[in-house]
């Protein structure tokens, strides 16, 4: 009897990570930021799951759904921040300075990037399907050489992504600091490609490198 138990348990296992890595994910990202000024709406679709990540003034929540037919269960939902606690008391110039140093560190860690940035990109053409899908981004530097060199790389980057569905529509704006960007992104993922795409990321250390900066 304990054997049979054990079969089944571990029967369930097998077909639980079998739909995990190999069943499709539905992923939604709604992004719009005006130099650091952001909200955003995620929406994970799984089997009969619904994962949403959103902001509301603010505070970032995370709620999970279960859909059965034609009903809707909420399971849970949490608040991920405090809104006194992650209150911004910067001015916006100190944001503007603080933005612009960023970017000006992050560019040369792009440039030195780019043939790793271009293999992921060759994933993800072969990984992933989009919808119609679209990046609006305004880009300015104050220095415009930055602005040019910067707009150069995400247009050479993005290229190979419109035959998928993907577009980016990027300005360049001139003489002043401005970033700015409309983020409307949907796409099918397997969950095991999406484990390959960040497995060869951690393995790569400018890639690494890249990410500290842009998180800290």
């Amino acid at each position: 009897m304990i054997i049979e138990i054990l079969l089944v348990i571990l029967f369930i296992l097998a077909l639980s990570l079998f739909l995990i890595f190999l069943k499709t994910w539905h992923i939604h990202i709604i992004l719009k930021n005006n130099n650091l000024d952001y909200s955003f709406d995620i929406k994970i679709n799984f089997l009969f799951f619904n994962i949403f990540l959103f902001t509301i003034e603010k505070i970032v929540y995370l709620k999970l759904q279960a859909s059965f037919f034609s009903k809707t269960l909420d399971i849970f939902e949490l608040k991920l921040n405090d809104e006194k606690s992650e209150e911004i008391e910067n001015t916006s110039s100190e944001n503007e300075e603080g933005t612009f140093d960023k970017i000006k560190q992050v560019l040369p860690l792009l440039d030195d990037s780019k043939g790793d940035l271009y293999y992921i990109i060759k994933l993800i053409i072969k990984m992933v399907k989009f919808d119609e899908s679209y990046v609006i981004l305004n880009m300015g530097l104050l220095e415009n050489d930055l602005t040019i060199k910067l707009c150069t790389l995400l247009w050479a980057l993005a290229a190979p992504l419109y035959p998928l569905n993907f577009k980016l529509y990027l300005t360049p704006e001139m003489n002043k600091f401005l970033v700015k960007s409309d983020v409307n992104v949907k796409f099918d993922i397997l969950l095991f490609n999406l484990i390959k795409i960040l497995f060869y990321i951690l393995r790569r250390d400018r890639l690494r490198e890249l990410i500290k900066v842009l998180t800290q």
